[in-house]
């Protein structure tokens, strides 16, 4: 988890995570998306 959350912060992003007793976690990962001004081909 820690190698995730470093690669995730890195690209400037953020974990979400969703815990319920009896039903499990859920770790939802976030990540912007460059503009067309920044996007590289």
């Amino acid at each position: 988890m820690a190698i995730v959350w470093g690669t995730v912060k890195d690209h400037r992003g953020y974990v979400d995570v969703k815990s319920e007793e009896g039903k499990g976690t859920t770790f939802d990962l976030y990540f912007p998306v460059p503009s067309e001004a920044q996007a590289t081909t």
